[in-house]
């Protein structure tokens, strides 16, 4: 009986192994159809993000020729998030002055360069000031590039708040004058002049389902959890307040990591992705390192004050494309679903600017699930040949053991 027993052993053997060797495999497929040879842009749609690893190390595009041969297809992951260039100008404080009206302070930058932006810092801890700013090219003709401009300090126990960036159309001028209106002569202690050149990226903008909301008495705050159809890359928030009133008030948003169910019901882990503040004089959109994620909780924290109605919160999600590179004729497939798969290594990495900024761009195919890849073939999934694996199994165990018995 010892070779019955010895073959019942290796066949075993033979299933497990086949078994662990799936596990290692990529789980989804879809079809890159139209795909031309040399540099293409391939769109990650929405449905995508919730079966990547975070660190979307999973992603492989590959070819399968008519031979049977693979193909690797390198890419680099493109994130269209926006950029920001800055260019600090250095000046001279030429004049401070005051009138009956309040207090004027003037510039001199010396250079035609343009100006977008004015950070001024005060001594004074608490102010509210409605400010103008002027350009002259010769300290006579003064034109207005920004009126009624209201700029904030709040520094108390409960808060410190400071709004002091002022933003002016793309001016060219060599001579600025800061005006604030008052009695009491403004304090200044620093002045930034630059010129912000914003590269817009390219975002998706999501409306979020309101889930539930609910007063913490405890510590006079309110809470607002929200939801997408499904998870997705977001690093960009705007809530959209109801109320006409001032208000400025600390809020955290958090994202939901893990969810555990116990005897007591659903237990729910949020970790922070921001932590500021939510005011009535500044746009209420927050940026955030990029995280994927379907719930997402706003806390906002409003002390002795009445709490605030939230119409609606916008998430918005950059664009992720990969650059792909294509040199053979092939069937080229995106692979993703794999937990087990390191990033990849590509030499392209370290040529990235050569690669073409806008490469012609396809969407790929619907989702098919796969259970491996047998003779270099993606093939779609089928647990038939796993049941009667385990049927035929069941079936030679018991032959056997009934045969053993009858001898005995």
């Amino acid at each position: 009986m010892k070779h019955p027993i010895s073959f019942i052993l290796f066949f075993l053997l033979c299933i497990n192994s086949a078994v662990v060797a799936q596990n290692d495999t990529y789980k989804f497929i879809r079809k890159l159809d139209n795909i031309k040879q040399g540099w293409q842009g391939i769109l990650l749609p929405d449905e995508i993000f919730g079966r990547l690893n975070p660190d979307f190390s999973d992603i492989r595009i590959i070819g399968i020729t008519d031979n049977g041969d693979t193909i690797i297809a390198p890419y680099i992951l493109r994130i269209k998030s926006d950029e920001l260039k800055e260019r600090e100008l250095s000046f001279k404080t030429i004049n401070e002055s005051g009138t009956d009206d309040g207090f004027y302070f003037t510039f001199d930058i010396s250079s035609d360069n343009p100006v977008n932006t004015i950070i001024p810092e005060f001594k004074q801890e608490n102010f509210d000031w409605r400010i103008k700013i002027e350009g002259s090219q010769d300290l006579r003709n003064w034109f207005t590039l920004t009126n009624d401009y209201r700029i904030v300090r709040v520094n108390n126990k409960h808060m410190d708040f400071s709004f002091t960036r002022i933003d002016i159309p793309d001016s060219r001028f060599r001579y600025f004058r800061l005006f604030i209106p008052g009695k009491i002569r403004p304090e200044l202690e620093s002045l930034k002049i630059l010129f912000k050149e914003l590269r817009k990226g390219d975002y998706r903008t999501y409306k979020a389902r309101m889930e539930n909301a609910e007063a913490d008495k405890v510590h006079k705050s309110q809470i607002t959890d929200i939801s997408l159809e499904m998870p997705i890359p977001v690093s960009l928030l705007k809530i959209r307040v109801a109320d006409s009133i001032d208000y400025h008030r600390p809020v955290e948003i958090s994202w939901l990591a893990d969810s555990i169910k116990t005897e007591q019901g659903w237990r729910y882990q949020y970790l922070p992705l921001f932590n500021g503040h939510l005011s009535s004089i500044d746009s209420s959109r927050f940026r955030f390192p990029e995280v994927i994620a379907k719930k997402f909780r706003i806390t906002i924290s409003n002390g002795d004050n009445q709490q605030l109605k939230i119409d609606s919160v916008l998430l918005q999600s950059c664009v992720h494309e990969l650059a792909v590179r294509i040199s053979g004729d092939a069937k080229y497939f995106l692979l993703y679903g794999n937990m087990q798969a390191g990033k990849p290594d590509y030499d392209l990495q370290q040529f990235s600017e050569r690669i073409p900024e806008n490469p012609a761009l396809l969407m790929p195919g619907p989702e098919q699930t796969v259970y491996a890849i047998n003779n270099n073939e993606p093939k779609p999934q089928s647990k038939l040949w796993l049941w009667l694996v385990l049927i035929t199994t069941t079936v030679l165990i018991g032959w056997f053991t009934l045969k053993m018995i009858k001898n005995k």
